[in-house]
């Protein structure tokens, strides 16, 4: 009798309700990698997202760094988020901010004077 293999496949695990808005079709069809997240904070990444923009158009390098103290700027200045206490803002914080926004390096580099002038004519809620 020859030799034979049993192949078994466990079906996945479902997710937990929580988290079923995830389970849409777009994102089932992507690796898990790939899978695309609601940011816990919109207005503030989005708000976020217009500084870095900004900055990196005018031949600014934005680094980490630069994000996460803008993120806590931001964070304060917002009404919505006063008397909340400030997330820490983790380097997978930072990941997953840069993988939703397509946040990738540049090699221009400015001095911080000029990055704090910027800066400070970027206001959340302000023109796009």
């Amino acid at each position: 009798m020859p030799f034979q293999i049993q192949h078994h496949h466990p079906s996945p695990p479902s997710s937990p309700p929580a988290y079923a808005h995830l389970d849409t079709q777009e994102n089932l069809n992507l690796p898990k990698k790939m899978k695309k997240r609601n940011p816990d904070l919109p207005d503030l990444e989005e708000a976020l997202f217009e500084w870095q923009s900004l900055l990196s158009k005018s031949g600014v390098t934005v680094s980490g760094g630069m994000m996460k103290e803008e993120a806590g700027r931001l964070w304060r200045q917002l009404p919505k988020y006063h008397g909340v206490q400030e997330p820490e803002w983790s380097n997978g914080w930072l990941q997953a901010f840069k993988d939703r926004y397509r946040i990738t390096k540049y090699k221009k580099r400015i001095s911080t004077k000029k990055i704090m002038a910027m800066a400070a004519k970027v206001e959340p809620g302000g023109p796009s």
